[in-house]
This record gives C-alpha cells, sequence and structure tokens, in this order.
C-alpha cells in the first residue's frame, strides 16, 4: 500500500468521517478525496499534519519512518521533561516489541 493510499484510509475510516475531516481542514470533501486518491491533483505535505491531527493518528508518519528505517515516536506530554520523554520511548518500544513477537508466532 502506497503512502498516499494510507493517507486516504486515514481520512476515510476516521473516527468524524471523511466529511468532517475535510471541514476540519477547510477543504470541500470531494476536492480532499480527489487530491489524495487521484494523481492529477497535488497533495500538500503541508496539509498532512492538519488531517493527522483531524483524525487524531499518526499512522502516517509511523509509514514513512519506517520507509526510512527508522521510528516515530509521539510525545504525550506537551511540555515533557527528559524524564517523561524516556517514559514515552520506553513504552512505545514495548509496545511495538510486543507486536513484533505476536506477528512471528
Amino acid at each position: 500500500m502506497s503512502f498516499m493510499d494510507k493517507v486516504l484510509e486515514m481520512v476515510i475510516h476516521s473516527h468524524i468521517g471523511a466529511q468532517t475531516v475535510a471541514e476540519n481542514v477547510g477543504k470541500k470533501y470531494l476536492v480532499l478525496l480527489n487530491e489524495l486518491s487521484s494523481k492529477n491533483h497535488k497533495f500538500g505535505a503541508d496539509i498532512l499534519i492538519h488531517l493527522m491531527k483531524a483524525c487524531r493518528t499518526g499512522e502516517p508518519m509511523h509509514s514513512l519512518a519506517a520507509s526510512m528505517g527508522g521510528l516515530f515516536i509521539k510525545v504525550f506530554a506537551d511540555n515533557c521533561s527528559n524524564m517523561s520523554l524516556v517514559m514515552d520511548v520506553n513504552r512505545v518500544w514495548i509496545s511495538q516489541f510486543a507486536e513484533e513477537r505476536v506477528r512471528a508466532s
């Protein structure tokens, strides 16, 4: 599945519905769907952050990071200290490690 397919899927399966996502990012519903699904329309990376916030997911960032051999970690505290960052990294690492173990079995 391509990155753009993942973004489109995120919008379509959003908890608030694709039409509400479109409204939240200041786009008409059909225009947004065309931008995300058509090779003839341009999708601006600047709207990606707004889409992820509206859909309450960072899934596209996980996909981008993985494609570069990295890992996207969302820091949950607005003004995190180093200790809370370490705790967030540990929680995410443990969660992803557990998912990998389940997939492998």
